[in-house]
This record gives C-alpha cells, structure tokens and sequence, in this order.
C-alpha cells in the first residue's frame, strides 16, 4: 500500500501513475469508496477519476448499503436461499449419501440396542454420540408419520422416496432458520461496528 501511494507522487511516468490508480481502484476499492484514508486523499489532490463503470457501481453501492436497507437484505436474501433450496428439491435428482445408514443406525437403537459397537450401517458402526441418535431418531418420525411404514428393509419406511421428500423439506426449513439466525448476527455485529466508528 505505501509502494502503491508513494508512486502516486511520483510525476516521473505518467503512465506507471495510472497503473498505480488502478490497483489502488480495485485492490482497496473498500477505502476509495468511503472516502478515508491516504489513498482518498491523494486522488482528490491529483483530481484524478476512477474508471465511469467503477463510478457507477460506486454509486449503487452508496444508494443501497445504508443502514436502512438491512433488514430489506436478509429478507431478500432468504427468500432466495427459499426459493434456490426449493428448485433444487423439485428439479436436482435425490443423491443418497448416508441417510439410509443413519435409518439404519436409529432402527438399531429403535428396536432395543445399546451396544456402540453393535450399532452400525452399510458406511460402518456409529461415530456420533447418543444426541444423534435422538436427533434422527426425530427425523424418523416425522417422515414416516404420514405413510405406510411395512419396509422390506425393515427401517419403517424411513428410505422411501415419500419419506424423503418429506425430510428434504425438513431441512430446507432448517436450513433457512439457520441461514436467518447468521445473517441476524452478522447484522447485530454490524450494528455495534457502526456505534463504535460513530462515538
């Protein structure tokens, strides 16, 4: 940064200047756009104008990151997490990656075991604590509440394509809820960064 501002004063070339103007453009835009700092000040004393494309989304940005519209942004946002996770569950084909062995797992548990090693599925024996086994335990339930639960495989129903729809569904809303809780916190954080650059 100090090379990039020192050869600013530099008058020797004026295009080694220019160059110079352009990494401090795109490398500390975040500076240039606030107006603070020895980069700023030295553009204002050559007069010197960024690119009419990096003006333009300058200015969209100062129009639309205010503290007013943050709240606007997380509901957008959400809406579209909404709206992504639900495409993706109606068009994208279901991978099967470890759902069946965690049914498997849980129906273990379900019908009386209580040996770790003896609880296990076709990925191999359980590796996560009990609360696990209560927590998909739960998702169990829910997927199979609402259909026929007489499974060949003996897991209730758990595995079939009815019972896992319902839980994809499960944790779209989940997935939402948690998205909504990290975009509050990170706006809450913003919030006090605010306070303290004001005081």
């Amino acid at each position: 940064w100090q090379q990039a501002t020192h050869d600013l004063g530099c008058a020797r070339c004026k295009q080694h200047r220019r160059a110079s103007l352009r990494v401090l453009y795109w490398i500390n835009r975040k500076v240039i756009v606030r107006g603070t700092g020895a980069a700023s000040s030295v553009l204002s004393k050559r007069g010197e104008r960024a690119p009419r494309s990096y003006n333009m989304w300058t200015k969209l940005y100062h129009k639309l990151a205010k503290p007013r519209y943050d709240h606007v942004w997380i509901v957008l946002l959400l809406i579209a997490e909404a709206l992504l996770s639900t495409l993706i569950v109606k068009r994208v084909p279901y991978t099967e990656i470890d759902w069946v062995a965690y049914m498997q797992e849980v129906t273990t548990y379900q019908n009386g075991e209580r040996d770790y090693i003896n609880i296990r599925g076709d990925t191999g024996p359980l590796v996560y604590p009990a609360g696990f086994l209560y927590l998909y335990g739960f998702f169990k339930d829910i997927a199979t509440r609402s259909i026929d639960t007489t499974d060949p495989t003996g897991l209730g129903g758990s595995t079939s394509p009815e019972a896992i729809r319902i839980i994809q569904w499960v944790f779209v809303l989940l997935y939402v809820i948690n998205s909504a809780v990290v975009l509050m916190l990170y706006n809450a954080v913003l919030q006090r960064m605010r306070q303290q650059q004001n005081t």
